[in-house]
């Protein structure tokens, strides 16, 4: 396990992170008959060799997820400390708006005019033409997960305010501060910000 550990490591991060974050590369099968039975069940693309719906090369809230519950779980670093640092900065950088007035939302809609907040994706170096639909908008269960990792990074101050943010949201007189509705109401994604108390 640790050999695989190591390889997996290793390979993300000399193929997956592009100097300032990490990647999805979409992979396309180019054919069904290189998807396995029972994984094209009348759902996905139809041109297998251009998939809709991927986030692409795009800057995600939450690409890191997997090193939060890392962290969460004692378990360390999966991936190379620096490129962590460098793909919370470019989240920061890419991700975070001042203010929703100009920004373009075909969604949902959990955040609006002079809010603060990070938005799902973006797209710094060029935007798929289909991305995943919902890469506008703004969920506090993914925030959390950014925020909290900018905490284990030492980037407390921006930590902080991205989590100050989602409370000038939910303050109660906006939005319920009991309900940080993003999937549905009730959400448990947003429990998220109660994980770094269980460390």
């Amino acid at each position: 396990m640790r050999r695989l550990f190591e390889q997996g490591r290793a390979w993300t991060d000399a193929h997956l992170f592009n100097g300032e974050y990490y990647e999805h590369q979409v992979r396309p099968p180019g054919s069904p008959g290189a998807v396995a039975e029972g994984l094209m069940i009348g759902m996905g693309s139809t041109d297998l060799s251009h998939p809709d719906f991927q986030l692409g090369p795009g800057c995600l809230v939450d690409q890191l997820v997997g090193q939060y519950m890392a962290h969460i779980c004692g378990l360390g670093y999966l991936l190379d400390p620096e490129h962590v640092a460098h793909h919370l900065a470019s989240i920061l950088r890419y991700n975070r708006l001042d203010d929703f007035y100009g920004h373009f939302n075909c969604a949902r809609s959990y955040v609006l005019g002079g809010e603060r907040a990070l938005r799902m994706a973006s797209y710094p170096h060029g935007r798929p033409e289909r991305p995943f639909p919902y890469f506008s908008e703004v969920m506090t269960g993914f925030e959390y997960t950014a925020a909290i990792g900018m905490l284990y990074e030492n980037m407390e101050a921006p930590g902080l305010e991205c989590i100050a943010d989602i409370r000038a949201r939910y303050d109660g007189a906006k939005r319920s501060p009991f309900d940080e509705a993003e999937c549905g109401h009730h959400y448990a994604r947003a429990m998220a910000a109660w994980l770094p108390c269980w460390h």
